[in-house]
């Protein structure tokens, strides 16, 4: 502790001393007119360990001399700095941030400034909360009525904890701020201001966070982005207009209920929808009465409607104001299709471009005793890859295993006589811990003997068959796939190698995995290395052949192939003539190959995602266009990859120029009816933390010690979702739920009045009378939701959230049954995750998935003590 107020002790005299004042006084120092730093500023950096940063939100931001002049620092000529820039950040006094670009013009030192702070993301940033930009919002806080022990009640107040999101809407007749402006898209600028330029139109439906917001002229602008939006450079981030977003203050949705056909129509306006006048309808069931189109992909969620007001009639009917996306149509007003397609498709796309993110990487050693120097060089190869990456970081991972050659000799022999170990399977993505048992294996000096031949080749070809078909390895199937083999020498040919290389053909091209290779000098032979190079080619070019044939096979006809005339070796030289004979160069040079192939495949994925990314960010993309941006990419051009995953040209063109249109919506819920159902869309960590208090509150019930196990699971949630280290033991399950989760209780029956230790006192009372009924109304809805939001986590959907479950026969938990009233299974397979091209996930997950309301009785208030 002595230190650390030293530390700030010392930064703090320095500031003063030198004439920076602390950020809480009303002066700072004067920048020089060229930029230069004022002196206290370098001293600051150079005493403060942790460096503070922050990020421009506009393109071209002006630095002043001073905190309170309109003097401009002159930039160096042709130099600005531009938005999303990273800064170094020292202080704020009134409205501007003083801070530090690093200068490549050859001035002395940094170039500072005096930036206007509301267009600065300053350091440790974070979307903004819905509490923090809207004062006046109905949603800004929610008044929770408690029913005491006495039987009075008490009301508690709590502020929304949500972060702003913003929906992007239609809105074409807002043409004073962009000439480009359409129904079906959205444009994005570098600046609020009136030099602002566009940086991309984007198309609908998609959620953002706000960072910033500026007023201008009596109009709001917003700066939005995705989670990252700094960090990773490709997102879409920029300045929005008002006139081009909804404002999501809460968590809840609505959407079509699965039976009620009747009675659930969408209307433009209040008025048309008070008056019922058919002629306002803009949305209505997409269910026929004959049941023959799906209200809902089976496999896969679609985003709902986000409750954007909420006006509630009378006890029995809510007027909901709701973002509606309705149908998505191309340049040919009769290419549509609808609004619920348009988000199936949409999330399926978008999907798939997350799975490219996904990139198992597996290192095929020859582990001869010529060979265990170079481990290490694959080991920091792989990490200089990785720290590369920096905020575009994918979701790797690495294993690695090493082979030798066949144990016994024969003139065909067996791929299971091959020396092979897996040294290090895949591990959880972004571990590369496992990596490091290839050091301990080099430095062991436990090669392998090469018993039965003795001679330089070993059984490379052998060891790329096992890389696929030894199960042990356990490769994600929706991960882009490469294996980089490196050895020095290659297989002697003997009359199974011809068949080995064609099950290794088979095997890559089914498979999709990519190959590469890296010949190292090693016990440098020109004729075994040689072989090497050759066994590689030879097994690449079989691969393409049969990916071509794979693809026409799909398409059903007799082009010429993806990789045909694709001749390009898969083989980098860890050597060259010079160095051939000197093992010192050849494995520094291996650590650079190894980074370059990891580096290499991970922007080959980033280069995929881009492509299938943009399709609905209103960019319509072409062939020409693909080759040109990224001129290399996964066995062949970015629209090979995209062309084997089934998206070729036409396809990519038609679906990029479907938009989607996004507008308000007004529908009444009529409770006796529940002609519409709520869904809460949430974090997916925000679903396991509920989770585990519910599923440790029904564990409880068979333990008996109720109080303890549900007090140490909403402790865990508190400060999983807030960093709260105290818990409010006061507070009831339902508090808790609207105070972090902000679920608003009146929509439906989520919510327990219940303290961890009332549910304990109720519990003991119920199985003192024995009352079944009773004893069920206290664990069905705890135990009920940790049995449905198990599903969602486990990836699995109830056909029916009402029927689909049983009581176990073991304690009072819940198990799946089919019901006689429906004809499929009582659960399926279901990808809850939805996807954003913002780069922000959602679950949407339907409410009666959370804990319902537990019915009380005269006994239980009495047992109370009400």
């Amino acid at each position: 502790m002595s230190t650390l107020k030293t530390t700030i002790g010392s930064i703090l005299g320095v500031l003063a001393v030198a004439g920076v004042a602390p950020s809480h006084a009303q002066s700072g120092p004067t920048v020089e007119s060229n930029g230069e730093c004022p002196q206290a500023f370098i001293d600051f950096l150079a005493s403060t360990p942790d460096r503070r940063f922050a990020y421009s939100a506009v393109e071209g931001l002006n630095l002043f001399r001073t905190t309170t002049s309109d003097e401009l620092v002159r930039l160096p000529e042709g130099t600005e700095v531009t938005m999303r820039e990273q800064l170094e950040q020292a202080q704020t006094v009134g409205g501007r941030i003083l801070v530090s670009t690093k200068d490549d013009t050859g001035l002395p030192g940094h170039i500072c400034g005096w930036a206007p702070a509301d267009l600065v993301l300053e350091s440790g940033f974070s979307p903004l909360l819905v509490n923090e930009l809207n004062f006046d919002s109905p949603n800004r806080e929610m008044t929770v009525r408690i029913a005491q022990r006495d039987g009075t009640t008490r009301t508690e107040t709590f502020e929304n904890p949500l972060q702003m999101k913003m929906l992007l809407r239609s809105n074409p007749e807002a043409k004073t701020v962009s000439s480009s402006a359409g129904p079906r898209s959205v444009p994005i600028f570098d600046s609020p201001f009136g030099f602002r330029n566009e940086i991309t139109t984007v198309a609908i439906f998609s959620i953002f966070y706000v960072y910033d917001k500026v007023t201008l002229d009596g109009s709001d602008w917003y700066f939005i982005g995705g989670n990252e939006p700094v960090k990773d450079s490709n997102s879409i981030a920029g300045w929005v207009h008002e006139d081009f977003v909804f404002q999501w203050e809460t968590q809840v949705s609505l959407y079509f209920d699965e039976d009620r056909i009747s009675e659930a129509d969408i209307y433009a306006r209040r008025d048309l929808l008070a008056r019922q006048d058919k002629g306002g309808i803009i949305g209505f069931h997409p269910r026929l009465e004959d049941g023959s189109e799906s209200i809902e992909p089976l496999g896969s969620n679609i985003a709902r409607f986000p409750i954007l007001n909420h006006d509630k009639v009378n006890e029995d009917v809510s007027v909901f104001n709701v973002g509606f996306f309705g149908s998505a149509c191309g340049r040919n007003s009769d290419d549509c299709i609808s609004g619920q397609e348009a988000l199936a498709q949409s999330s399926t796309i978008i999907q798939e471009a997350r799975e490219f993110s996904n990139i198992d990487v597996l290192f095929v050693i020859d582990n001869s005793k010529s060979m265990s120097p170079y481990f290490a060089s694959v080991v920091d190869g792989v990490k200089d890859a990785v720290q590369s990456f920096e905020g575009n970081q994918s979701n790797l991972r690495v294993a690695a295993a090493v082979y030798g050659d066949f144990t016994r000799k024969s003139d065909n022999p067996s791929v299971s006589d091959l020396e092979w170990t897996i040294v290090s399977g895949f591990p959880e993505a972004g571990d590369l811990s496992g990596l490091e048992k290839l050091n301990r294996l080099a430095s062991s000096n436990r090669f392998f003997a090469d018993a039965a031949y003795k001679d330089l080749p070993e059984a490379g070809s052998a060891a790329l068959v096992k890389a696929l078909s030894d199960s042990g390895l356990r490769w994600r199937e929706d991960a882009l796939k490469q294996v980089i083999w490196i050895g020095d020498h290659g297989d002697r040919r003997d009359d199974s190698l011809v068949k080995r290389l064609d099950t290794a053909a088979r095997l890559y091209a089914e498979n999709g995995v990519l190959l590469n290779a890296i010949n190292v000098a090693g016990n440098y032979n020109e004729l075994v290395n040689g072989t090497f190079i050759e066994t590689a080619d030879l097994l690449s070019a079989e691969v393409r052949k049969r990916a071509d044939a794979q693809l026409k096979a799909v398409k059903g006809d007799s082009s010429s192939g993806v990789y045909e005339g694709n001749t390009q070796s898969v083989v980098r030289l860890a050597y060259d003539a010079a160095t051939a004979g000197n093992s010192q160069e050849s494995i520094a040079r291996t650590r650079v190959l190894v980074k370059e192939n990891i580096q290499s495949i991970h922007q080959e994925a980033l280069a995929i995602q881009d492509v299938l990314m943009s399709i609905y960010g209103g960019k319509v993309v072409t062939s020409s266009e693909i080759q040109k941006e990224f001129p290399m990419a996964r066995l062949g051009q970015i629209n090979d990859a995209l062309k084997l995953a089934g998206y070729d040209e036409g396809t990519i063109r038609r679906i990029s120029e479907q938009q989607q249109t996004m507008i308000p919506g007004h529908v009444a819920y009529q409770k006796e009816l529940q002609n519409f159902r709520f869904w809460i869309n949430i974090p997916g960590t925000q679903v396991e933390d509920l989770y585990k208090v519910m599923d440790a509150t029904c564990d409880a019930f068979d333990q008996g010690n109720v109080e303890s196990r549900v007090e140490d699971a909403m402790i865990s949630l508190v400060s999983n979702l807030s960093g709260d280290v105290i818990y409010d033991r006061e507070l009831t399950i339902g508090e808790m739920l609207v105070k972090y989760l902000f679920i608003p209780h009146e929509y439906f029956g989520t919510y327990l009045d219940f303290r961890p230790d009332q549910i304990q006192d109720v519990w003991n009372d119920v199985r003192l009378r024995g009352d079944p009924i009773e004893i069920r109304n206290v664990y069905e809805p705890i135990c009920k939701s940790a049995y449905l939001l198990q599903t969602v986590l486990d990836d699995q959907r109830v056909s029916d959230p009402v029927d689909s479950y049983l009581y176990s026969e073991n304690g009072y938990g819940f198990e799946a049954k089919t019901p006689d009233h429906l004809s499929g299974p009582a659960i399926r397979d279901f990808d809850w995750l939805w996807a954003s091209t913002s780069g922000i996930d959602f679950y949407f997950v339907p409410a009666e998935y959370f804990p319902g309301k537990i019915v009380r009785t005269d006994a239980m208030d009495k047992a109370l003590g009400n």
